[in-house]
């Protein structure tokens, strides 16, 4: 399941770089700002749909931590961007999607079988 949101999280994220790519030329002094914005969501969102298939593929313990970590700084992410003046429904979309796939990786982990060592 956490695959799955990370993939719509991640469909919902390059949406929104691309948004913000294409206003950035209309936003008058804050032009390179939200660039700066777009070229993040859009590096995030490849990250984010690798971990998502990944995932898909073969949830093991390392990449279910990584998934959890990368939800944090995610949500990080996306608050500082609403912090920062972001509104549209996208970034609200995308923060709590990441929340929900964290969530969601934090689950699987916590019921994964411990690796034999």
């Amino acid at each position: 399941m956490a695959g799955l949101a990370w993939i719509a999280v991640a469909l919902v994220g390059g949406y929104l770089a691309y948004l913000q790519w294409t206003f950035s030329p209309y936003a008058g002094g804050s032009e390179a700002s939200l660039q700066s914005f777009a070229l993040i969501n859009a590096v995030a969102a490849v990250v984010t749909l690798i971990f998502g298939a990944l995932l898909l593929v073969g949830p093991t313990r390392g990449r279910l931590t990584g998934s959890i970590v990368w939800g944090a700084l995610s949500v990080a992410g996306g608050v500082l961007q609403m912090a920062g003046g972001a509104t549209h429904w996208t970034i609200f979309l995308a923060t709590a999607g990441a929340a929900v796939a964290a969530v969601l990786a934090w689950a699987a982990r916590s019921n994964a079988p411990a690796p034999l060592h």
